[in-house]
């Protein structure tokens, strides 16, 4: 009689979850699947990747974030993989456009990421290959890498060791941890020593920290800086009046009659002194005749004696050969 009597609660409670499972089965596959990919207004690219480990069909694409469609297809050609993207249709892909793949965060999915390149570059059909491609750099190749890495570190390593193994052989010892010991003191000293140094400076002791202190050499040295200028200024006004041809040093300078002139005086200046040389003329004779030196040493001679007879004489003496010399 109870078989009769219709269905029972357990099975009216399985019916209830079978039924909720497959309409969330189905609403999964609508708005994850078939969003982009069922869409009539979607339009497909192409690109190829030498790996794409870890990435899925029905993955996301991405320009800066946003999902913007969905991949298609992953196939194999060439050796590498071809992927097809099925991309929304307000979306204006150039020809330089990139596709890399990504992960979300360090284990997360893999998706595409797209760049849409520049204004300048024609715009991308429908079906269009993106020849710009990024792949993933995978675990295992970086492992593969770390023998190599550690054989580059292997020398520095050597270095690294020989040098530890001098620095012990030099302070391990005794007498090295003595000298490092003065080393120490000694810088500790001299530090000291150039505080103290500093500190008079900053108070003006001395002949350099008054140099640093003193604002009344800084006022001479501004006005040697002055002066110094207003020389330059007045030598370049005096080279430009020069090259201009303006005043006497400027005519003297430029002038070709004048310097012909000069030669030329020169020149007889140059004759007139040789014959002087060679006691031509009178000149000549005068500076280079000794007789005459020695007639001239006589006749002053002369002079001298009469000039001494002359103060002998009587004031009387003198009067009468002045009034002799009247008379004649």
């Amino acid at each position: 009689m109870n078989g009769k009597k219709g269905w029972g609660t357990e099975a009216k409670v399985g019916l209830f979850v079978l039924a909720a499972l497959m309409l969330l089965g189905y609403m999964s596959l609508r708005v994850g699947k078939f969003t982009f990919l069922a869409s009539p207004n979607t339009f497909p690219v192409k690109a190829k990747f030498t790996s794409v480990s870890g990435l899925a069909e029905n993955g996301r694409v991405e320009i800066a974030g946003v999902e913007v469609g969905r991949i298609s297809t992953i196939q194999l050609a060439d050796g590498q993989a071809l992927i097809t993207l099925m991309l929304r249709p307000d979306l204006h892909l150039r020809e330089d456009a990139v596709a890399r793949v990504r992960t979300k965060g360090m284990l997360g999915e893999k998706y595409i990421e797209l760049e849409l390149g520049s204004v300048s570059a024609a715009q991308l059909p429908a079906g269009g290959m993106i020849t710009k491609t990024e792949s993933p750099v995978e675990f295992d190749q970086l492992l593969a890498k770390v023998p190599a890495l550690l054989d580059d570190f292997r020398p520095i390593l050597e270095d690294m060791r020989s040098v530890t193994g001098t620095l012990q052989k030099v302070i391990g010892t005794q007498e090295g941890e003595n000298n490092l010991k003065e080393m120490i003191a000694n810088f500790t000293a001299a530090s000291q020593t150039l505080n103290r140094v500093a500190k008079g400076l900053e108070k003006g002791e001395g002949t350099l920290g008054k140099l640093l202190k003193d604002d009344g050499l800084y006022r001479e040295v501004q006005g040697v800086v002055r002066e110094v200028r207003t020389a330059v200024n007045n030598l370049s006004t005096f080279s430009e009046k020069l090259t201009k041809g303006e005043g006497t040093i400027a005519k003297l300078a430029n002038d070709k009659g004048l310097y012909e002139q000069a030669q030329q005086a020169i020149t007889r200046l140059n004759r007139v002194a040789a014959k002087i040389d060679e006691a031509e003329g009178t000149l000549g004779k005068l500076v280079n005749d000794k007789t005459l030196y020695d007639d001239a040493k006589k006749a002053l001679r002369n002079v001298n004696q009469a000039m001494e007879g002359i103060k002998e004489q009587s004031p009387v003496t003198m009067i009468g050969v002045v009034g002799s010399a009247l008379v004649r």
